[in-house]
């Protein structure tokens, strides 16, 4: 009997050390999901992998401006200002400006013998010597995949009147390349440049149908794509500028040419990559 009562009592404290013991990991197994759930920031990765801009960095325009007198003993002879653009991170563009002003300033320096013969003939002659004068500035007219700048260039060295010359650059962000007009284009050179004609014209009537002789030469239409210069171009959040340089297709009275093709007016020919 008492092993009976022995063997019972050994059973029962078996027992109870069985379900003692297997009752505590039970918290700490509800415990384990939770530093799992609770792991929110591993959707940061993600997320930033979705919102890398698709485009190199969008760097400031500011400007670079180049100002000079030169004199003739007390008299102004030559004044200087050319403005030319700094754009950040497009390094290929800073040094075209570059150049570009580099090369102006060699010009000038030219036309100063020039400059002083004139001074000197003006002032034998009891005239009035007007200073030769050289001024760039320039726009932005477009700012995303591409940059495009349009430049006004005045000078004068004399005579009537200064001169005024129109210039402008478009840069492809990505590659930094100067884009050329045929890059524009899907079609080549003999199949969009009606295109364009056919468009000028359209606006031209629109816009002079009264006075198209006085500003225009009597052959216009017929050499507007013959003396157009392929460079002559650049780019608004609207649509494809070309222009024609004073004197090219009607008298100095007229001044430049400019005309704004819309994108959608050139659905069709135009590389839809370049299409705002």
């Amino acid at each position: 009997m008492k092993r009976k009562l022995c063997l019972a009592a050994v059973l029962l404290a078996l027992t109870l050390m069985f379900f003692g013991c297997g009752s505590k990991p039970g918290p700490s197994q509800d415990t384990l999901p939770l530093p799992q759930t609770t792991t929110e920031p591993a959707t940061e990765p993600a997320s930033t992998t979705t919102t890398e801009p698709a485009e190199p960095p969008r760097g400031e325009i500011t400007s670079e401006t180049i100002t000079d007198t030169i004199m003739q003993g007390e008299h102004e002879l030559i004044s200087i200002s050319l403005q030319t653009p700094r754009i950040q991170f497009l390094d290929s563009a800073n040094t075209y400006y570059q150049d570009w002003a580099n090369d102006m300033r060699y010009y000038i320096s030219l036309e100063e013998d020039t400059a002083r013969d004139s001074y000197d003939t003006m002032k034998s002659t009891g005239g009035v010597f007007v200073p030769y004068s050289y001024e760039a500035v320039f726009t932005v007219t477009r700012d995303d995949e591409l940059v495009s700048i349009m430049r006004e260039l005045t000078t004068y060295t004399g005579g009537m009147h200064p001169g005024n010359e129109i210039l402008s650059e478009t840069f492809v962000r990505e590659s930094g390349a100067l884009l050329i007009l045929d890059d524009v284009f899907t079609v080549p050179r003999e199949e969009y440049y009606p295109v364009l004609k056919q468009l000028v014209l359209a606006i031209i009537d629109e816009r002079h149908p009264n006075d198209k002789n006085e500003l225009f030469y009597a052959n216009f239409e017929d050499d507007l794509m013959v003396v157009f210069e392929p460079d002559d171009f650049y780019f608004t959040d609207a649509g494809l500028v070309i222009y024609w340089q004073e004197y090219a297709i009607g008298p100095y009275v007229s001044g430049a040419h400019e005309f704004e093709l819309k994108y959608a007016d050139l659905s069709g020919i135009i590389n839809p990559i370049w299409v705002k």
